[in-house]
């Protein structure tokens, strides 16, 4: 009686265990995917910093050259 209590409860957690995974694969997944778009702005907002800081280097270098040697003083 009781083996068969466990294999009747096995059964109905294993038609409920597949669905609950899923759930949570979704739930996960959609959270990922808000970190991902949020990485995405990040990435683009330092790839303007960058693009930024080395036009304002590239201003310097060139009016500057004395500056823009790598001997040391």
């Amino acid at each position: 009686m009781i083996r068969s209590a466990i294999i009747l409860a096995s059964k109905r957690y294993m038609t409920f265990l597949p669905n609950l995974l899923y759930v949570q694969k979704n739930s996960f997944r959609r959270q990922h995917k808000t970190h991902l778009e949020l990485d995405k702005s990040k990435k683009t907002q330092t790839m303007a910093k960058a693009k930024s800081i080395r036009i304002l280097t590239l201003s310097f270098s060139t009016a500057y050259p004395q500056l823009n040697t790598r001997d040391p003083i």
